[in-house]
């Protein structure tokens, strides 16, 4: 009877401390509840809005720096082969419509144009090269003035832009600072386009995306603006490296670096696009590496590298 009494004891001794055990955990996991992920502010239609059009201006003012520094003699050669490429366009399309019943008529034009040509004075080589060289020339000057037309366009639409998000702005929490800062670089820019300055132009549109950048902030869960920082970082450096200052642009280097450290703690991606963010990660590391190098072109090739893994890991992550 003892040991029965004592076994009973013992069993339901067991049986609460077990049953204190399980309350003690519920209250625990109660009071530690598992973490959630964090949710997603919705960025107002304004701002994108805004950072397209601002993306437009850069790719605007690239294509003018390309067709600043192009070659004479590269223009020319495009020139003429667009040229033969159209005429082999033309001679085909002549041959399937006229047929052979046009052959006498071509027969009687030859001989008009050799008679003509007999009374011309002949052109030299030197003396086509040099027209030729004329035309193009005329013809990148007129290319560059429509494309300076063009950007200064887009660049008033900015303002019209930014005005329609800035009450928003600061609803959602900008300071006079933040809206000061903005405004500057953005009337900086409209100084430089206007007076055809396109290095200022450049600096000033790379403040815009930084300054840009605050804006993103006040919509959590999103990491578009250390997105917008690390653009920012990236093109500082290759303008930093344009304009000879190669210090500057190995101390942008640390800060490209911080921000890419906080973009790979914000970015979710699923498992089977986690290699866009490494890749985004070596492209980053090669930009850096070739700073010593002190070759702009080098730097502008991995530049651009570097933005297009930005835009593929951009685009995953929303």
């Amino acid at each position: 009877m003892k040991r029965l009494r004592l076994s009973r004891i013992i069993y339901t001794s067991l049986i609460i401390i077990l049953f204190m055990f399980t309350m003690i955990s519920c209250q625990l996991q109660q009071q530690n509840p598992k973490p959630q992920e964090e949710e997603k502010d919705k960025i107002p239609d304004q701002l994108s809005t805004l950072e397209g059009k601002l993306e437009e201006v850069q790719k605007e003012m690239e294509k003018l720096q390309e067709e600043i520094e192009k070659p004479i003699e590269l223009q020319i050669a495009e020139e003429q082969e667009k040229k033969q490429q159209d005429e082999g366009k033309t001679q085909d399309s002549q041959q399937q419509g006229e047929g052979g019943e046009n052959q006498g008529q071509e027969g009687q034009d030859q001989g008009q144009n050799q008679s003509q040509g007999q009374g011309e004075e002949k052109e030299s080589p030197e003396e086509m090269i040099e027209r030729q060289k004329k035309m193009a020339e005329m013809k990148k000057e007129q290319s560059i003035l429509m494309m300076r037309e063009s950007l200064s366009k887009k660049v008033e639409q900015i303002h019209t832009h930014w005005n329609g998000y800035e009450t928003k702005a600061i609803e959602d929490g900008a300071s006079e600072e933040d809206i000061k800062k903005f405004e500057d670089a953005l009337n900086n820019l409209t100084i430089a386009v206007d007076e055809d300055n396109d290095m200022d132009a450049l600096m000033s549109l790379n403040s815009i995306t930084l300054h840009m950048a605050r804006f993103f902030d006040f919509y959590k869960g999103n990491p578009d603006g250390e997105i917008l920082r690390l653009m920012h970082y990236a093109r500082q450096i290759h303008l930093d490296g344009s304009a000879e200052s190669w210090d500057k642009a190995q101390e942008n280097s640390q800060n490209l670096k911080s921000t890419l450290d906080r973009i790979e703690k914000k970015i979710e991606l699923s498992k089977d696009k986690e290699e866009l963010m490494k890749t985004l990660s070596l492209s980053v590391d090669d930009y850096i590496s070739v700073i010593k190098n002190k070759n702009k072109e080098l730097l502008k090739i991995k530049m651009d590298v570097l933005l297009k893994n930005l835009e593929k890991a951009r685009d995953e992550a929303k």
